[in-house]
């Protein structure tokens, strides 16, 4: 590129300009959550926002979800037999229109065989069995009060003494 030619002018004036460089640490320490957002995604399969966990559940479910997200995020996708990529539409709502995208190779779960003679043999090696008491962790959920009332009850039939009703008349 020489200097002073149009191409170089048309450079320089972007590169110059006072808006981009004031955004320019942005564009430089710019990441992409589109990753994070697919695992989340996969999360959901495991870990429905339907249902309540107690903690050693969500926690297991969530080591599932790592474990299947880890092992299959690298699928190659399929190519047709002319070796041009096979492509799956879809719509957007939002845009109101349609794109394209690779279909990846299916799903493998090589993986859980071996997990589940490891969990095999560990529960053959365990000599105290599934009816241990577990101490709960320090942070676990389980460990606070029942009710978040900071002064113990009164007796029921107390409460129920003093209760008053608006349509009882009598008093």
């Amino acid at each position: 590129m020489k200097k002073g030619s149009p191409a170089h002018d048309a450079l320089r004036k972007i590169i110059l300009d006072k808006r981009f460089l004031n955004n320019i640490h942005y564009y430089l320490n710019f990441r992409s959550t589109a990753e994070l957002e697919s695992y989340h995604n996969h999360l959901l399969m495991y870990s429905s926002k339907r249902f309540a966990y107690s903690p050693p559940v969500y926690r297991a479910r969530c080591l599932l979800a790592a474990l299947d997200y880890n092992h299959n995020v690298d699928r190659q996708p399929i190519r047709n037999r002319d070796g041009t990529l096979r492509l799956q539409r879809t719509f957007n709502k939002k845009s109101g229109r349609w794109t394209v995208y690779p279909v990846k190779e299916k799903k493998t779960y090589h993986y859980i065989e071996m997990m589940m003679e490891w969990i095999l043999e560990k529960r053959l090696e365990d000599k105290e069995g599934f009816h241990k008491k577990q101490d709960l962790e320090e942070g676990d959920p389980r460990r606070l009060a029942g009710n978040i009332a900071l002064v113990p009850p009164p007796p029921t039939a107390e409460l129920a003494a003093e209760k008053k009703s608006r349509f009882d008349q009598s008093s």
